[in-house]
C-alpha cells in the first residue's frame, strides 16, 4: 500500500499523479467516466492496442500474451485501488468513491491543462517565435566563431542566420495583423535569394575547381556549428511542419520548407569540409548545384498554392504531411481495412452491423480524453474550433470501405457487401504481416509476463 497521506495535508494539496502513478491512471479514469466491469476495463486497453498495434481480433484472446499482460495489469491496478479506497466494487461493477473521484477530477485538470498548452504549441502563431529563438541562438554562435577562427564561412552564415531571425519576426507581426499572404511571398523570396545565391556559388565552386586550386580554411569549430545548424534545424522544421498540416496554414508550410533549406544548407557546409579533406572540392559544387535547383523546385511548388489560395482554390496539405506521419497513418488504416474485410468474411457485411463494433473497438475511451481541441481563426475572423484526435471516428471506416470498393477488394449489392478473389488474396497477406509482427510483440510480451510471475 502507498502512504499518500501526508503531515496535516488537506485533500487539495495532495499530488494524485505522485500517489496514483503509471498505467494505473488510466484505469481509474476509465472507471470515472463510467462505471464498468474488470472485463470491460481488459477490453479498453485491448482497443488501443488494436489501433495502434493491430490483429488483436485474429487471434485467440485467453492465449494471447499481450492479452495476458493486459489482464495483469488491470488486476494489479484493480488491487492498488481498492486497498487504498479510490474505488468500490459492487454486482461485478466498479465505481469511483468520494476520494477517487477528487483524483480523477485532479487527472481531468491535469489534461486541461495540458491540452490548453498543447494548444498554444500548435497554434499557428507560435513557430515564428520558436524560430526567432533558435536562429538567435545560431547566429550568435557563429558570429562568435568568426570572432574566434576568422572563418569567413561562418560569418556569412551568421549574416544568414541573423536575417532568418529578423524574417521570423516579421512573420509574427504579420501573423498578428493578420497580414499572412505578405509573410508567405516575403519568405518566399529569401527562399528565392537562398536558393540562386548556392545555385550561383556552386557554379562558381566548380568553374575554379578547374581553373585555379581552392585553400579551404578547416576548423572543428565549423563542423560543429554545422552539426548543431542541421539538428535545430532539423527539429524547428519538424515542428512548423506539424503546427502547419494541423491547422491548415500555408505561411507555417513555408517557414518549414525555409527550415528544410537551412538543413540542406548544414549538410552542404559538411560535404564542403569533408570534400576539402580529401582535396577534392568539386563534390561540394555539385551538391551544392543539386540543393541550389532542389530549394528553387520548392519555392514554385509553393508559389503555386500561394496563386491557387488567392483564387479562391482549395490545396492539398496531405502532401505536406511528415513522412513518418503518412507511415503510421497508413499503419492504422491497413488496420481498418484487414478488420473490415476479416468482419465482412465473417457475415458482418453491411454497415450496419460494422458501425456499432468498429466505434466500439477505435475509440478507447481514455484516448478520448486526452483530446486535444484546437483553436484557431479563419478568414473572416470567427472563431473556429478542431479537435485533434487519437481515435478513429466512424468517417474513416467510410473512408476505408469507399477505398476497398475503389480497390475491387469489396463488390457492393444492395447494401451488402462481400470478398472479391482480389480481396481474399489482400487479407491472407495482411494476416500474414500481422502474424509476424505479432509474434514479435508475443516475444516481448512473454518477457513482460514474467515480472508479474
Amino acid at each position: 500500500m502507498v502512504p499518500f497521506r501526508r503531515k496535516q495535508q488537506s485533500n487539495d494539496e495532495i499530488r494524485w499523479d505522485k500517489v496514483i502513478e503509471g498505467h494505473t491512471w488510466l484505469t481509474i479514469s476509465s472507471i470515472g467516466e463510467k462505471s464498468c466491469t474488470y472485463d470491460d476495463l481488459v477490453m479498453e486497453f485491448m482497443k488501443f492496442e488494436l489501433s495502434f498495434g493491430g490483429g488483436m481480433f485474429i487471434f485467440d484472446k485467453e492465449s494471447d500474451p499481450s492479452y495476458l499482460v493486459t489482464q495483469k495489469m488491470v488486476e494489479k491496478d484493480i488491487e492498488f485501488l481498492l486497498n487504498n479506497d479510490f474505488i468500490i466494487q459492487e454486482n461485478n461493477l466498479y465505481h469511483v468513491t468520494a476520494k477517487g473521484q477528487e483524483a480523477v477530477d485532479f487527472f481531468v485538470e491535469k489534461w486541461q491543462f495540458i491540452n490548453k498548452l498543447a494548444n498554444k504549441i500548435l497554434s499557428p502563431t507560435a513557430p515564428p517565435k520558436a524560430s526567432l529563438v533558435i536562429h538567435l541562438i545560431l547566429g550568435i554562435l557563429k558570429l562568435v566563431g568568426f570572432a574566434l577562427t576568422g572563418l569567413v564561412g561562418l560569418l556569412g552564415d551568421g549574416i544568414d542566420s541573423a536575417i532568418d531571425g529578423v524574417s521570423s519576426l516579421i512573420v509574427s507581426i504579420s501573423m498578428r495583423y493578420k497580414k499572412e499572404k505578405f509573410a508567405s511571398y516575403f519568405l518566399l523570396l529569401l527562399m528565392l535569394a537562398s536558393g540562386v545565391g548556392i545555385l550561383v556559388e556552386s557554379i562558381r565552386q566548380i568553374v575554379k575547381f578547374f581553373l585555379e586550386d581552392i585553400i579551404l580554411q578547416q576548423d572543428v569549430y565549423a563542423i560543429v556549428v554545422a552539426v548543431l545548424s542541421i539538428f535545430l534545424s532539423l527539429i524547428l522544421y519538424t515542428y512548423q511542419r506539424i503546427v502547419g498540416y494541423t491547422s491548415k496554414n500555408l505561411t507555417v508550410i513555408v517557414q518549414s520548407e525555409d527550415s528544410r533549406n537551412h538543413i540542406l544548407v548544414g549538410f552542404l557546409v559538411l560535404i564542403g569540409v569533408i570534400a576539402g579533406i580529401y582535396d577534392f572540392m568539386i563534390i561540394d559544387g555539385i551538391v551544392g548545384v543539386l540543393i541550389g535547383f532542389l530549394i528553387l523546385f520548392g519555392c514554385y511548388a509553393i508559389f503555386k498554392d500561394l496563386r491557387a489560395l488567392e483564387r479562391g482554390e482549395s490545396i492539398d496539405f496531405e502532401k505536406y504531411k511528415l513522412g513518418l506521419w503518412k507511415s503510421f497513418d497508413r499503419l492504422r488504416t491497413n488496420i481498418i481495412g484487414t478488420w473490415v474485410m476479416f468482419n465482412i468474411q465473417k457475415g458482418n457485411n453491411s454497415y450496419t452491423n460494422l458501425e456499432p463494433e468498429f466505434l466500439l473497438l477505435f475509440q478507447p475511451q481514455f484516448l478520448k480524453i486526452i483530446e486535444i481541441e484546437l483553436k484557431q481563426k479563419d478568414k473572416e475572423l470567427e472563431d473556429e474550433k478542431k479537435t485533434l484526435k487519437f481515435y478513429h471516428e466512424k468517417e474513416s471506416l467510410k473512408i476505408q470501405v469507399e477505398s476497398l470498393l475503389e480497390k475491387k477488394y469489396l463488390i457492393e449489392d444492395k447494401g451488402i457487401f462481400s470478398l472479391t478473389k482480389e480481396g481474399e488474396n489482400a487479407l491472407n497477406k495482411q494476416f500474414e504481416k500481422i502474424r509476424r509482427r505479432h509474434k514479435r510483440h508475443a516475444r516481448r510480451s512473454e518477457r513482460r509476463l514474467k515480472k508479474y510471475n
